[in-house]
């Protein structure tokens, strides 16, 4: 176990110990615990995106270490974190326990973010599972239980494998169409996390329609945004998709001309999220 998880574990007796102790003082104290619970679950969960086996271990040490007064919401958290470390570490099977029984318990206790927690994770699960009726059913539901819930980067991931899933499908106008409107939902939120989910998926959009040019500039700022949001991991598929670009153009040194004769105007038609997106699945 990493020594971060060790500090925090060997804490926790000690934090009980104070709390049942101290008669009076007892509630305040047990507030705090779950206070800083609470903020070691946001902190674990940014960990996930950017050293898996270590957020994997804090996470298990995370759910063990639930304070006495925790709410449904709170054992929610630790099951949708635990969950997301075990999706990446490729652990399918405990991911997908785990997810479901984040799920079944938010529903119970009519908690939306919890339940769009455990979507993501099914999503992003289902597709190593190849159970592509739970990535339907798991997209199309983040999506709906988001709505009008402040949460901009969970509506940004939702919405992002909600267009991952129509390319799987070959849906390919349904993904560049929620492409933009995360974007533009993005941008009035200048939230880093949703800001990188919406460059990604119009980086994706414009790589299925040949836009080279584009393609890059959304890769970049996509790169930046993930720097701001503190998520290695999301660089990552910048850095990849910036790969992309540079091999294309390599490869095929023609491209970009050709592109600046054939596709002039479609890239304002994106920004302004014109009705036509014939383009976009176009050779």
């Amino acid at each position: 176990m990493p020594a971060a998880a060790r500090r925090y574990a060997a804490l926790l007796p000690a934090v009980w110990l104070a709390v049942l102790g101290l008669g009076m003082c007892g509630p305040a104290l047990a507030s705090e615990a779950l206070d800083a619970w609470r903020a070691e679950a946001a902190r674990v969960r940014l960990v996930a995106e950017n050293d898996v086996p270590q957020a994997h271990a804090q996470a298990k040490v995370l759910r063990a270490s639930l304070p006495p007064d925790a709410t449904p919401a709170d054992q929610v958290r630790a099951l949708n974190v635990l969950a997301r470390t075990e999706t990446y570490s490729g652990l399918t099977e405990e991911a997908a326990n785990h997810a479901k029984a984040a799920f079944d318990l938010a529903v119970q206790h009519g908690d939306r973010i919890g339940q769009a927690e455990s979507d993501l994770n099914v999503a992003l699960n289902s597709i190593n599972q190849g159970r592509f009726d739970e990535l339907i059913r798991a997209t199309q539901h983040s999506v709906t239980v988001l709505e009008g819930v402040d949460r901009p980067d969970l509506l940004g991931e939702a919405m992002l494998r909600t267009a991952v899933m129509y390319r799987r499908f070959e849906r390919f106008n349904e993904a560049a169409s929620i492409a933009v409107q995360s974007m533009e939902i993005a941008r009035t939120t200048n939230n880093a996390l949703a800001m990188t989910y919406a460059h990604q998926g119009l980086a994706m959009a414009y790589e299925q329609s040949s836009r080279t040019q584009e393609m890059a500039e959304h890769y970049q700022h996509m790169r930046e945004q993930s720097r701001a949001a503190g998520s290695r991991l999301l660089e990552g598929f910048a850095v990849a998709g910036l790969s992309v670009v540079s091999t294309t153009l390599i490869l095929f040194p023609a491209r970009l001309a050709e592109e600046s004769t054939l596709t002039t105007g479609h890239a304002d038609c994106v920004d302004a999220s014109c009705g036509h997106w014939s383009w976009v699945s176009s050779p």
